[in-house]
């Protein structure tokens, strides 16, 4: 392959990692959007239940909130090109 060829593989990989990276990133804020909708779910199901099953539910919450926590980062993550 040619210099000129090299070059021009490069950028088209180069493009492709960045389209590849945007599509990450709005899916991992697509995922914590759902997280934190399904933490509400359990926490407006929790105020309906007993308490042992209350508590139950919002630990869940809690898991839904952290893993959306997370997905919020690799948001910010994947959508950093640098």
């Amino acid at each position: 392959m040619s210099h000129s060829g090299n070059e021009e593989r490069a950028r088209y990989l180069e493009a492709q990692r960045a389209i590849l990276r945007r599509q990450m990133a709005k899916i991992a804020a697509s995922i914590a959007v759902t997280e934190d909708q399904v933490a509400n779910t359990f926490e407006q199901m929790a105020e309906q239940r007993p308490p042992s099953e209350a508590e139950q539910l919002l630990a869940e919450a809690e898991k839904a909130r952290n893993y959306a926590e997370k997905e919020r980062g690799r948001a910010v993550e994947y959508g950093d090109d640098d």
